[in-house]
């Protein structure tokens, strides 16, 4: 989520579908960073200011079979049935492709995650050797700026001569 828009990425070889209101959401290559090293990945970017100002879309017809009328009853109830197993076992398959996809983009998420928590720890260790080194430092130039002060003795001062004046 940036800039009030939610970036979703889209593996390599998926195709987007389309968002209503198609002016709510654009799509664009995925930087690498994103789409794990994957070249060709896509992101859908929906901006949700543009999603709450469009209106509401009208809703899309869906398609309505024709009526068969049966010639024999036996004869069309068979074929119904086999449409019937037919559409849930695409329906299962649909879904069992999508919960591969999301599986795959949340084991995605997750690596990502685990390098930059990888990435921050190391960047805490090296801050702290950094703040270390400063502090070493700035007792030795502390000691010798101290040593340098108790070592510098005052000039000795001339001894005054007496001279006879005539």
């Amino acid at each position: 989520m940036q800039k009030e828009s939610i970036y979703l990425t889209i593996g390599k070889g998926a195709k987007p579908t389309g968002f209503m209101p198609e002016s709510a959401a654009r799509t664009e290559p995925a930087p690498a960073y994103a789409a794990g090293g994957a070249l060709g990945a896509m992101v859908m970017i929906i901006d949700y200011h543009a999603l709450a100002m469009a209106p509401m879309p009208a809703a899309t017809p869906i398609a309505k079979a024709t009526p068969i009328t049966p010639i024999a009853p036996m004869m069309a109830a068979a074929p119904a049935k086999t449409q019937a197993v037919s559409d849930s076992a695409g329906q299962e398959a649909a879904e069992g492709e999508f919960m591969a996809q999301r599986l795959s983009d949340l084991r995605i998420a997750k690596e990502a995650l685990a390098k930059k928590d990888s990435e921050i720890n190391m960047l805490r260790r090296e801050s702290e050797w950094m703040k270390r080194e400063l502090r070493d430092r700035d007792e030795e130039i502390k000691a010798l700026r101290s040593t340098k002060v108790s070592a510098k003795q005052t000039p000795k001062k001339k001894s005054a001569q007496a001279t006879r004046t005539h």
